[in-house]
């Protein structure tokens, strides 16, 4: 009896209508949207982490092209470096062997040539520089004697060019006289010493090379000069009547043209 007042009361109880199951406050989907907005984030931060990979190649190819561009432009600053050197140096080479392949006579020859033009400091260094290579040869001497002679051809543009060049003149000439005192250039390289002496203000070393008259009657070409010079070297320490007397001697010199110079 109990049991059939039950299921009375369970068949009184009225049934949900079909739809309304999914309109029931019960019904999961604020779950599934949240599941759904769960997704959709995880998605977009899948997204914002997945990678350019079309992009990132350009960079990385354009910092290997810059490597590479940086390397070629040291190799060729290297190569240029390299050429500069090798080049200074067969330059260098040719200039020291060149001079050693001619002959002694062509170089004698180019010499001469240069003196001749007027380059005298040039022909200076020829004439050295053969004197030294040949010493055995039969214009070594000749070619000592050239080698200072040119440099008292020289028209200085300045006094301390002037003083340099006739230092170097009287050193070569001091040698000539040293390696060859017999020869007798020596009496012309003597008178040349005096007339340094003057030139660079050492007037009692002129006069004392170019008084004596020895060595005016052994170089009888270079009197002239010689007396003009001693003259005038005279007159530095102030001794004007020995001074007045060498002039004379000058002036009376059958090779003196112009002896008006000397009575001034």
């Amino acid at each position: 009896m109990a049991k059939r007042t039950v299921l009375q009361a369970l068949e009184e109880i009225p049934s949900p209508l079909p739809g309304a199951i999914a309109d029931t406050p019960h019904r999961p989907k604020p779950a599934t949207s949240e599941k759904k907005g769960a997704a959709s984030t995880t998605e977009e931060s899948n997204a914002q982490v997945v990678y350019d990979y079309t992009a990132a190649p350009v960079k990385r190819r354009s910092k290997s092209l810059s490597r590479r561009r940086n390397r070629a432009l040291r190799r060729l600053a290297l190569a240029i470096v390299v050429l500069v050197i090798w080049g200074g140096a067969s330059v260098a080479a040719a200039w020291w062997i060149y001079p050693r392949l001619q002959s002694a006579d062509d170089l004698y020859t180019v010499a001469q040539s240069q003196l001749a033009e007027g380059r005298y400091e040039r022909a200076s260094l020829s004439f050295g520089q053969f004197a030294r290579q040949n010493p055995t040869h039969h214009r070594g001497i000749d070619a000592q004697f050239e080698s200072a002679w040119a440099l008292t051809l020289i028209e200085s543009p300045t006094a301390d060019v002037a003083t340099r060049l006739n230092e170097e003149a009287l050193e070569k000439f001091q040698a000539f006289i040293e390696a060859h005192p017999s020869d007798e250039k020596c009496a012309r390289a003597e008178t040349l010493i005096g007339r340094l002496q003057y030139e660079l203000g050492n007037y009692p070393a002129a006069i004392e090379m170019l008084r004596d008259p020895v060595r005016q009657l052994r170089d009888p070409e270079g009197a002239l000069p010689v007396l003009r010079t001693l003259a005038r070297a005279y007159r530095k320490p102030v001794r004007s009547t020995i001074a007045r007397s060498t002039y004379i001697q000058a002036a009376s010199l059958a090779s003196n043209v112009t002896p008006e110079v000397d009575y001034q």
